[in-house]
């Protein structure tokens, strides 16, 4: 499919929509039903846990504020440590492994997506952005799609993997910024809904590549020239007034293999990596607030919940000061979207760089460890829940725990669906995940007595105060009260060796049930 720049891609979506929709769901404002209430989940991606302003960020983004100043803002909610796992856990309701994902997309063959359930309500399902699972969005479900199928993009110049519903889409040479754009198609899918839809806009900000547009550079630049140590111990201060960690947390150890900020010699080019990426996160923020002035003019907002959320932790890849080399084959320069330009401006479609553990242990302040890891810097996530018809607790902040296996039990809840036990005649794995709803009304809910986490051959498993983790295989096993030490500082797994056993029992009992359904062999 040829190219077409951002007008006529909206033009050209809309055309296609007219072509393959059926008739009722081309309409005017007027006859939007509204009985059901409209559930928007918006994803990014690889953002750190304090990165926001109303989670302690510096990082301006005054529309996601909004929503956690008149909603619910979650302290102790868990992720699947990386990209394709935690989409597989979100989209089916399931831990990741019943649901086939250990670090790699996964087929979802034993269970109902998102889209799907939502279908079962009569809701009219939409998706933008990075897909990141086996198949395509339009076969498991949702109406309308337009992004990318694999787990990294170029933002201005794309990969070989963008669709536009169900046909191939190669992307514009100018004109063209996946944040921008994902929000556009969103924004033209919403306003054609004539009965309550499913939005879910994933987009792929602030995941390397380090992109972003001039203008919002330029706000950031020289403001992280302080160093990485500064911008730690402001956050974890402002994460205290706010209330989104308790008042005796202390600020952790720099992570050993990060030397001070004042010890670097290039403190420009440092700045210059996390402006950069707080860029990127403004301009999801900058989206954001288009799509809620949309609700607004559509006179829907009141009846519309959105959830925000990141996918994992801040991503440490790129050594300890970020890097400019992409160390991968060929075939995969192509498909990802590797294209450098001699003398590119950083932050362009001609450049690839990472930001690097020393500021992605900034953005994760005061959380332990990053991305595919089991530490709390890895699976802890910011998620706010904005619904102005039912959340009444305006900006509340609650320590109730959750998991992104909830998002589906939640929605299905909202949409008066039942989850099936046959879906298209063949049996599905039971819904693991439970509703949020009950906090959305200002409740105790009864919710998860164990979690449990198990990507690749890293482990961990909460009960109570306790985590029990194993980093990976040839490590042992580590035991950390999260009620006293936040920060995972002190292994009591010596001083506990009952309570080890216990759970280290129960994680294995659980990883072999869950393989099992998922079609894991190990």
């Amino acid at each position: 499919m040829k190219s077409l720049n951002r007008r006529d891609f909206l033009k050209y979506s809309v055309l296609g929509t007219m072509a393959i929709s059926s008739p009722q769901l081309l309409f005017s404002k007027n006859e939007r039903e509204t009985i059901k209430p409209n559930i928007i989940v918006i994803l990014v991606d690889d953002m750190g846990y304090s990165d926001i302003g109303c989670y302690g960020g510096e990082i301006d983004t005054p529309n996601i504020d909004h929503l956690a100043e008149n909603g619910i803002r979650f302290t102790q909610f868990y992720n699947c440590a990386k990209c394709a796992p935690t989409r597989a856990s979100l989209l089916t309701g399931l831990y990741n492994r019943q649901a086939g994902s250990t670090t790699k997309p996964a087929e979802l063959k034993n269970a109902i997506t998102l889209a799907e359930g939502m279908k079962l309500g009569g809701y009219f399902t939409i998706m933008a952005g990075k897909w990141h699972e086996q198949g395509t969005p339009v076969k498991r479900g949702f109406d309308r799609y337009f992004g990318f199928l694999d787990g990294v993009s170029n933002y201005f110049l794309g990969s070989n993997t963008y669709m536009l519903e169900n046909k191939e889409y190669s992307v514009p040479k100018e004109g063209f910024y996946t944040t921008d754009n994902f929000t556009d198609y969103a924004i033209e899918k919403v306003k054609e809904a004539n009965k309550p839809f499913f939005l879910y806009l994933a987009y792929n900000a602030p995941h390397w590549p380090l992109h972003a547009l001039p203008e919002d550079i330029a706000k950031y630049k020289g403001k992280y020239m302080k160093g990485w140590d500064a911008i730690r111990t402001e956050r974890l201060k402002r994460m205290k007034q706010i209330g989104i960690v308790p008042g005796h947390v202390s600020k952790p150890a720099r992570d050993m293999s990060i030397e001070s900020f004042e010890k670097i010699a290039d403190k420009e080019k440092q700045d210059q990596r996390m402006a950069i990426y707080a860029a990127m996160v403004d301009r999801v923020d900058q989206n954001i607030g288009r799509l809620i002035n949309t609700l607004k003019d559509l006179n829907i907002e009141e009846n519309t919940l959105i959830m925000f959320l990141s996918d994992n932790g801040a991503c440490a890849e790129g050594g300890t000061h970020g890097s400019d080399t992409f160390k991968r084959g060929e075939k995969d320069k192509e498909k990802l979207g590797y294209y450098l330009s001699a003398g590119a401006s950083p932050g362009s479609g001609g450049t690839y760089s990472f930001l690097g553990r020393a500021w992605a242990n900034a953005s994760n302040t005061p959380l332990k460890k990053y991305k595919t890891t089991p530490y709390e810097g890895g699976i802890r996530t910011p998620i706010i829940a904005y619904w102005p018809s039912i959340i009444k607790q305006k900006g509340k902040i609650t320590d109730q725990i959750g998991h992104v296996m909830d998002i589906m039990a939640t929605v299905l809840d909202i949409g008066g669906i039942k989850y099936p036990k046959k879906y298209n005649g063949k049996e599905i794995t039971p819904l693991a995940g439970k509703s949020l709803l009950p906090i959305f009304h200002g409740k105790k809910r009864k919710g998860h007595d164990v979690l449990y986490f198990a990507r690749k051959d890293d482990y961990a498993i909460q009960k109570g105060k306790w985590k029990l983790l194993k980093p990976n295989a040839k490590k042992p096993w580590e035991l950390y009260d999260l009620e006293n030490d936040l920060i995972e500082s002190t292994n009591l797994s010596e001083e506990h060796p009952g309570i080890v056993k216990e759970l280290s029992y129960m994680h294995a009992t659980w990883l072999e049930k869950v393989n099992k359904q998922g079609g894991i062999k190990k």
